[in-house]
């Protein structure tokens, strides 16, 4: 994982009673990921490259401040909208431009580690054109921390210069000196998506019923996945599922017996990467060596409990699995076999190895936690090296896809996927 830093160096203008803000927060600027220079950037006036841009910082940093809760905790899930040009106003620097040339960069906070890309773009008015092109993950608290440093940084150039009445500071004062109730709060609809000092008073309570309704240990990964409009219908379902688990008591104890004989595994690496490390452990332990299709129901002689559920408020809930009276169970609207098989395996993660007693939930949120758990349900279900051994070429016809997946009885999605993340070739078609 690499470090993520912003270096400046201050610049002297003339003063400009219009701009007073901006004018003393002039700066060299440089956004760098390792050593990746994401501010690199073509001068056609000059005719060279350099690694800086040069900006006010208070435009970039009112942005910041701005979308506080949201840059450090709104997941991407697709079928929330975060796709759209909405989600990506809270998460691409560009929007604090105002103007000015700000290279296209992008933060998609997942829990721990924060994903960032950055691509091409040029800034027509500044007759400049950022080169770079790439994707990293950065440390969360060491992204908040350098976004800190900055902000701090703009507020005291300000002061110095003898101005102290901005929004800027004013709203930067305001979340430095938030209390740890009020900062619960400020995640929570961050979050959702949410601006916390937007809301009115019934989205504040609907926002706090929702928080104490739910177990403490799923509140983040649910209010990550749910619509904020259908927080509410959420969390309902949710509470049914959690009643439903807690009263199976239809399993005969054989998955506790093997989750007795399941040792701990210590992994390394990003959370996906613990998944598959994990999956590929689990199949040495069942000496399932090259077997597929995997039948979880056969791994112990016994099923696991399906509980269907009603139609989820959202197509990111995929469900949850827990322990019940007796064994582990699962409460998921999908109808697919293929489907309720994935988040049955999912489960498997956190119940044998994790020793979980406690119902996990799972979603399509881009969190640490869910990609460890779809990767491991990938792996385990349809290992890289047994898709590669499979594979015609390097050039992949949907068609191949498709007969794969029936081979290993999973979708299609989590063929394409294990092709993707472990570069088996490129799917054409």
């Amino acid at each position: 994982m690499n470090s993520f830093r912003i270096t400046y160096n201050w610049l002297d203008f003339s003063n400009d009673a219009d701009h007073r803000w901006l004018q003393p927060t002039f700066a060299q600027l440089t956004i760098a990921v390792g050593e990746k220079m994401l501010t690199r950037l073509l001068d056609k006036r000059a005719r060279t490259t350099r690694d800086f841009a040069i900006i006010p910082l208070y435009p970039l940093t009112e942005w910041i401040v701005a979308n506080w809760w949201s840059l450090f905790e709104e997941a991407e899930v697709p079928s929330r909208g975060t796709t759209s040009d909405e989600y990506r106003s809270r998460h691409a620097i560009r929007q604090g431009r105002e103007g000015y040339a700000v290279p296209d960069v992008e933060f998609f906070p997942e829990g721990a580690w924060t994903r960032i890309t950055w691509k091409p773009s040029a800034a027509f008015f500044q007759a400049v054109e950022f080169l770079e092109e790439g994707v990293d993950r950065v440390s969360t608290a060491e992204l908040r921390q350098v976004m800190t440093d900055l902000v701090e940084a703009v507020v005291s150039r300000l002061e110095a210069h003898g101005i102290d009445d901005t929004w800027l500071q004013e709203e930067w004062q305001a979340i430095r000196q938030i209390t740890p109730d009020e900062s619960e709060f400020c995640r929570a609809a961050g979050w959702l998506g949410l601006d916390p000092y937007q809301l009115d008073g019934e989205a504040e309570l609907e926002i706090i019923r929702a928080a104490i309704q739910l177990p403490e240990h799923l509140k983040e990964e649910v209010f990550k996945a749910a619509p904020a409009a259908k927080l509410a219908s959420a969390v309902d379902w949710i509470r049914s599922g959690l009643s439903a688990i807690e009263s199976n008591t239809t399993t005969d104890g054989s998955w506790n017996a093997l989750r007795d004989n399941i040792p701990k595994t210590a992994v390394n690496g990003t959370p996906w990467e613990a998944g598959y490390q994990i999956a590929r452990e689990l199949r040495r332990i069942l000496k399932l060596d090259d077997a597929l299709p995997i039948n979880v129901d056969e791994l112990v002689g016994s099923p696991i409990p399906v509980i269907k559920a009603g139609p989820p408020p959202t197509p990111s809930f995929d469900g949850l699995v827990g322990v019940g009276n007796s064994s582990i169970c699962c409460f998921t609207g999908k109808n697919r076999p293929d489907s309720k098989r994935f988040i049955c395996t999912r489960g498997l993660l956190g119940f044998l190895f994790d020793k979980s007693t406690l119902p996990e939930f799972y979603s399509s949120a881009q969190t640490n936690h869910q990609q460890r758990s779809r990767a491991f349900a990938a792996e385990f279900l349809a290992p890289a090296s047994l898709i590669a051994r499979k594979l015609s070429g390097d050039d992949i016809s949907n068609e191949e896809v498709e007969e794969l997946a029936s081979e290993f009885q999973v979708s299609t999605f989590v063929i394409g996927h294990q092709i993707h993340n472990h570069r088996l070739g490129k799917i054409i078609g």
